[in-house]
């Protein structure tokens, strides 16, 4: 106890507002190295002698250990806890971080590998959110409130968009709102953001006449996904004004999945909108527009799976409806489109019956029965792009475990990844088509010894005809092609075979792939399937990268959800050989 306070009156206490000055300018030097998650012997610019962080260490666990990130995340803490403005201004100079005026330019940056501006701009932002946001909203609308000048900044328009959108109110909807008319896609898209998680339903008189005057998709399916969490919220829809718009917009959703010239993503968000905001009035619609998408007609596969899954999950009919208490399948309700009062008391029950749901919903429906899998994760749709990461991990023991709880190593992680892609796409239809692109441990395309390996491996199937999915994965092998953001939604779904921990600074990171994702694109109409391999040679050493692996696997977790995907967890480093 009397050294814990002679430690305490001899050490001074933590100048936050000092330390983050000098975090802004080596990093605006270009002197931090936010690359690897690696542990740190100390940081750089705190001191770990010091009497306060001492404390926060200890605070932390026993596991604690120091990375760069986490001690980004330490002075981000400090400066929102100082008292007065000083605090507040330095971190928001450090969320307004950037490298060039051009988000995807910055994401293609090399100088951004290394300082990673987009984990420093995401680190604020997780801050801000968990503590008081009023100090930091009127600096939101002060960037935002230079709209139509010369100074306007479209990076700093998104971070100011993303901090109304978790501490802004209603009294932020007009500022935001003029973003609208913006010519950058991600202002528009950073704008229906926060209009959504503002919940204004005034908004709806702007958004609805957007949706036959904007001539950008992904700004189209951003619409939808604000207009899902704008009717969510209103209630039910017998206590609903009029002038909310809300069967204009149920007219545009049965318009949109009806048209077969419409994107598929375009038609994707649509169903989420109605995955979310449950409107049950497009209830009577849904079976025109599933006869639309027949595959006799030239429909979609994935909205045929989206409009079956919401008529199921709705109306209570598909081949995997319980039977009800009377032996019958399904509700048992019929009525034609000319009876509204029957249609009306249905619905009203339903309606009590999702008020019962509201605590366990999901982000789609289940996948159809049959469905392969990779490596526990549902391969479906018709054009499938696969990342494998090829690191240091991809050497290392592939070890399975039995039903029995024995063991076995046969591979290595980077020949069971090839086995797997064999074994599965033998099953897939001859013209579902696959894009595979490798990536080694720092971004770059992947060694030609490697890459002409795994290529061998998964080149030993049998050709079936010009859309071969083996053909199409040995050439995109071989090529090694980059993944460009502008392209994701060329494909159905993406799946990213993840051996830990990759390097943070580069396009693998996990948290990059979020603000990619997820955060660049104005929405992400296609999901996103994770697995991910535990490097075990590196885990046996210690404890420190098991809880670095806990960390990405929330991570990854996260990106699988709000993308409306899914995550597999392949091999555990706590595994016994």
């Amino acid at each position: 106890m009397l050294a814990a306070f002679l430690l305490a009156v001899l050490l001074p206490q933590v100048d936050w507002i000092d330390t983050g000055r000098r975090y802004v300018k080596a990093w605006n030097a270009g002197k931090v190295n936010l690359q690897a998650p690696v542990a740190l012997d100390r940081p750089g610019f705190l001191d770990p002698r010091n009497a306060k962080i001492v404390e926060l260490v200890k605070a932390r666990g026993d596991k604690f250990h120091w990375t760069a990130e986490a001690e980004l995340s330490f002075i981000c803490s400090g400066l929102a806890a100082a008292v007065g403005d000083d605090g507040a201004d330095v971190l928001w100079q450090l969320g307004l971080v950037r490298i060039g005026n051009d988000a995807v330019a910055e994401l293609r940056n090399r100088a951004a590998a290394k300082r990673q501006p987009w984990l420093v701009r995401h680190t604020v932002l997780a801050t801000i959110a968990k503590g008081s946001g009023t100090r930091y909203a009127a600096r939101a609308v002060d960037v935002l409130g230079r709209f139509g000048q010369e100074d306007f900044d479209p990076i700093a328009a998104n971070f100011a968009c993303a901090v109304l959108a978790r501490c802004g109110g209603i009294e932020h909807r007009a500022t935001v709102e003029k973003l609208l008319a913006s010519d950058e896609v991600r202002v528009r898209g950073a704008a229906l953001a926060a209009i959504r998680a503002i919940g204004a339903s005034l908004s709806l008189k702007r958004l609805v006449p957007l949706l036959d005057n904007e001539k950008s998709v992904a700004v189209r399916c951003a619409i939808w996904h604000a207009l899902g969490g704008i009717v969510s919220a209103l209630g039910d829809p017998d206590k609903r004004d009029p002038n909310e718009h809300v069967d204009r917009i149920i007219a545009h959703a049965v318009a949109t999945l009806k048209d077969l010239q419409r994107p598929l993503v375009e038609g994707v968000a649509v169903c989420r909108f109605i995955w979310n905001a449950r409107p049950l009035e497009i209830l009577r619609e849904l079976p025109d527009c599933l006869a639309a998408h027949q595959e006799t007609a030239g429909g979609h596969a994935t909205l045929r799976w989206w409009i079956w899954g919401l008529l199921n999950d709705m109306h209570g009919t598909g081949t995997e409806r319980r039977r009800n208490r009377r032996g019958q399948l399904g509700t048992g309700f019929t009525a034609g489109a000319n009876e509204p009062e029957k249609w009306k008391q249905f619905l009203a029950g339903r309606r009590r019956l999702y008020a019962l749901r509201r605590g366990r919903e999901t982000s789609r429906p289940p996948f159809p029965a049959g469905t392969p899998t990779l490596f526990g994760l549902p391969l479906f749709g018709k054009r499938i792009r696969i990342i494998v990461d090829c690191s240091e991990a991809s050497g290392a023991p592939f070890t399975g475990v039995n039903r029995d709880g024995s063991t076995t190593e046969k591979t290595t992680v980077h020949e069971r990844i090839a086995e797997e892609l064999r074994t599965v796409l033998a099953k897939l239809p001859a013209t579902t088509t696959v894009f595979v692109e490798c990536w080694s441990k720092r971004g770059k395309t992947l060694a030609s010894k490697s890459r002409e390996r795994l290529a061998d491996l998964v080149g030993e199937q049998r050709p079936r005809g010009p859309s071969n999915p083996s053909g199409a994965l040995l050439r995109h092998i071989r090529a090694a092609q980059p993944i460009e953001t502008a392209n994701i939604a060329d494909v159905d779904s993406i799946y990213w075979l993840c051996t830990s921990p990759p390097t943070a600074g580069t396009i693998q990171s996990p948290q990059t792939l979020v603000d990619v994702l997820l955060s660049a694109q104005p929405s992400c109409p296609v999901p996103i399937h994770v697995a991910l391999f535990a490097d075990r040679r590196k885990a046996r050493f210690g404890y420190k990268l098991s809880r670095l692996l806990r960390g990405l696997s929330k991570k990854l977790r996260r990106l699988g959800e709000e993308s409306g995907g899914s995550y597999s967890y392949v091999i555990r480093p706590g595994q016994k050989k």
